[in-house]
């Protein structure tokens, strides 16, 4: 199961197929380059505390794949996700965001609402371009996110916590993306999955088969 934010709250909620009706796939004729990807691993995994799904969302899920005649997949979104997430929110300033990349790894962080929805991501790659525009100049380090995210911010795509990890892979690269947030029924933000923790999946299990 695949939703799609945007700062109106969410806007879409269903299955890959469908998502990609709603939101048109990136241009993935080529293997995009390693510079628009997330490829260094982190010195220290980031602890991964436990999530737990419930039993209904898990057996839902298991039902969907025998009505399609499917496999049971190996690994959930939640198996893999990374959380807790580093996030930041509307209200914050632009200061504080450059400061934030300027301390973490990450490519990309959610940006959640007053009430801790997910309404949008930035992206490391959108500061830079940001910093390198002529608009930079007028835009001060106290100017608040949100006037940023609301005029120029896009939907987000995000996924369920049971998820099968393979289509997660195959929406990042339909969609040429460094990281999805993963977000449970309540709307609550509970973990990202980027491509990193692919390589991490893969490389645990190498057997995996990339079946979508």
């Amino acid at each position: 199961m695949f939703y799609v934010y945007s700062p109106s709250g969410r806007a879409f909620a269903g299955p890959l197929e469908k998502l990609r009706k709603v939101e048109k796939p990136a241009n993935t004729s080529t293997i995009p380059s390693l510079n628009y990807t997330e490829v260094e691993l982190e010195e220290n995994e980031q602890a991964r505390s436990s999530y737990d799904v419930p039993v209904k969302a898990i057996s839902e899920y298991q039902n969907l794949l025998k009505k399609n005649s499917q496999q049971e997949a190996v690994y959930h979104a939640y198996q893999v996700m990374s959380q807790p997430v580093v996030s930041v929110q509307l209200s914050d300033t632009w200061g504080y965001v450059l400061e934030l990349f300027e301390q973490v790894h990450y490519q990309v962080v959610p940006v959640l609402d007053n009430k801790g929805q997910l309404v949008s991501v930035i992206s490391r790659q959108q500061i830079y371009a940001k910093l390198l525009s002529q608009s930079s100049v007028q835009m001060g380090r106290d100017t608040s996110l949100s006037s940023v995210i609301q005029t120029r911010g896009k939907s987000v795509v995000s996924a369920d916590p049971v998820t099968d990890v393979r289509r997660v892979a195959k929406a990042l690269v339909m969609y040429s993306l460094d990281a999805i947030p993963i977000v449970d029924a309540e709307h609550r933000l509970v973990g990202i999955v980027s491509r990193t923790d692919i390589l991490r999946c893969v490389t645990a299990n190498p057997p995996l088969s990339m079946w979508c």
